[in-house]
């Protein structure tokens, strides 16, 4: 278990986790397993392992940032940060994973881990309980939307709110906390948008699992954080989001 939960710990799990592979696995294939994507078509898992890795690519810049910011000589990390983001380049997705494996020596996880280990403890992990939860309320939600009698917009503005939660799920093992937080800013600032048609519509089965769905990530999101107390979504969020839907006329 890595000492603490970070950009870097979470990078160095992903890349170790990819030794598995031989030579002359297809790349795309290789992270289509790491990333568990359940696409059945090559178009659409290739469209999925290219937003997984732009978000590699992020944590990637997080991690020397912070290296930067802990003023340590860039000697001894930019080098495997700069290998991981060869590694993860989309480029590399119609080759073979030999292209990939050159760039993750034990040299450079090592060196990942050590970022690891210098970067600040920045929050609690998630249980995989906790994000089945999440996933079963989605699943309730989807299935609310698509069964009730609502207008076609809403049930589009619903479905994208499902689309938006299982990204983040499925993104959390890379960027942590924050694929579940920014979900729900963007979740939250579009139903402000759209209070007036939610809200004719609040008193559904649908709209009422939609809001239990969103406090629910929510306070998972917030539960996690050890940093950036702040900048919570919380409960106090949604509610105001109910008491706009019930006040609109």
């Amino acid at each position: 278990m890595p000492k603490h939960n970070n950009s870097a710990s979470r990078l160095h799990s992903l890349f170790s986790q990819l030794q598995g592979h031989t030579d002359q696995t297809q790349v795309l294939a290789g992270w289509v397993q790491a990333f568990a994507i359940t696409e059945s078509t090559p178009k659409r898992q290739a469209i999925e392992v290219a937003r997984r890795l732009e978000s590699v690519h992020r944590e990637l810049g997080l991690v020397r940032s912070g290296m930067n910011q802990a003023t340590y000589s860039p000697s001894l990390y930019e080098g495997a940060i700069s290998s991981c983001e060869e590694a993860a380049s989309p480029m590399l997705l119609a080759s073979t994973w030999n292209n990939v494996r050159q760039y993750l020596t034990p040299q450079n996880l090592l060196s990942l881990e050590f970022c690891s280990e210098i970067l600040p403890d920045e929050e609690a992990v998630i249980s995989s309980e906790e994000l089945a939860e999440i996933l079963g309320l989605v699943a309730d939600l989807r299935e609310a939307a698509q069964s009730e009698n609502i207008p076609t917009s809403l049930q589009a503005l619903l479905l994208h709110h499902v689309e938006l939660i299982q990204r983040a799920v499925a993104a959390y093992p890379i960027t942590g906390v924050k694929a579940l937080r920014e979900a729900a800013q963007t979740g939250l600032g579009e139903l402000v948008e759209s209070k007036g048609a939610v809200a004719e519509h609040s008193n559904t089965e649908a709209v009422s699992k939609l809001s239990k769905t969103w406090k629910k990530v929510s306070d998972v999101a917030d539960g996690a954080l050890k940093v950036d107390k702040l900048i919570q979504v919380g409960h106090k969020a949604w509610n105001l989001i109910e008491t706009l839907w019930n006040s609109t006329p």
